[in-house]
C-alpha cells in the first residue's frame, strides 16, 4: 500500500460534510493528480461509455492510456474523497460523479478565503 493511501482519512461515513482539515486535505490530494482530473472531467462530460450503460473502467483506460490496475488505484482515491460513486454490475465497475467531496472543498474555501 502506498504512503498516500495510508494517510487516507475515513471521510465516506461523514454525512454532514464537516470533514475537518484532514478530510479536506485528502480531497485536495485526490484532486492533485492530472490523471484524476482528466477522469473527473470525463465523468462530468456527456460522454457515453463503450458499454452503453454508464462509464466503466475500460472507458477510463481508453481516455487516460493507463492500465487497469492504475485506473483502479486512481478510482479508489477519488471514491475515498467522495468525488465519485462506484457501482459494480456483473464484473465491471461503473462510475459517476459524487458532489459531496466538491461541496466539502467549496465550504472549506468559503470559510477560509
Amino acid at each position: 500500500m502506498s504512503a498516500i493511501m495510508q494517510l487516507e482519512p475515513n471521510i465516506q461515513t461523514n454525512t454532514n460534510l464537516e470533514l475537518g482539515l484532514d478530510g479536506v486535505a485528502w480531497v485536495f490530494k485526490a484532486l492533485s493528480d492530472p490523471a484524476r482530473l482528466k477522469i473527473l472531467r470525463y465523468l462530468a462530460s456527456d460522454a457515453v461509455g463503450c458499454c452503453g450503460d454508464g462509464i466503466c473502467g475500460c472507458d477510463l483506460e481508453d481516455i487516460t492510456g493507463l492500465s487497469q490496475p492504475t485506473i483502479s488505484h486512481h478510482m479508489k482515491c477519488l471514491l475515498s474523497a467522495n468525488l465519485i460513486q462506484a457501482e459494480k454490475r456483473g464484473k465491471w465497475m461503473y462510475y459517476n460523479l459524487d458532489t459531496r467531496g466538491f461541496k466539502a472543498v467549496q465550504a472549506y474555501l468559503e470559510q477560509c478565503c
